[in-house]
């Protein structure tokens, strides 16, 4: 079972629920809902959100791997961060398939 706890400049940082949630779904509800709105006005955002939204999100797997913290640390919040750009490239996908 992972620490949870990652090492920033000598300090331990525990990794909470409200850090998590806080990273993971404010993320993804704003960066979707701001996807739907402006898909209203244009279409088209939605598939360019789908790609943005999920390449930012599997970019954010850099923070991850290069933490100071176990190795099951480090794989479950990489984990964390590669099911919110699925996540995300798929909701998207699906309301757009339904328009």
């Amino acid at each position: 079972m992972p620490s949870l706890i990652v090492t920033d400049a000598g300090e331990e940082h525990p990794i909470t629920v409200g850090g998590i949630i806080g990273s993971s779904v404010v993320p993804l509800l704003v960066g979707t809902g701001a996807a739907l709105l402006l898909a209203l006005w244009k279409l088209v955002f939605l598939r360019i959100a789908q790609y943005v939204g999920s390449g930012l999100a599997l970019l954010s797997v850099a923070g991850p791997l290069s933490a100071d913290a176990d190795g099951s640390t480090v794989a479950a919040l990489s984990l964390m961060h590669i099911t919110l750009g699925v996540a995300v490239f798929t909701t998207l996908r699906l309301h757009r398939r339904h328009r």
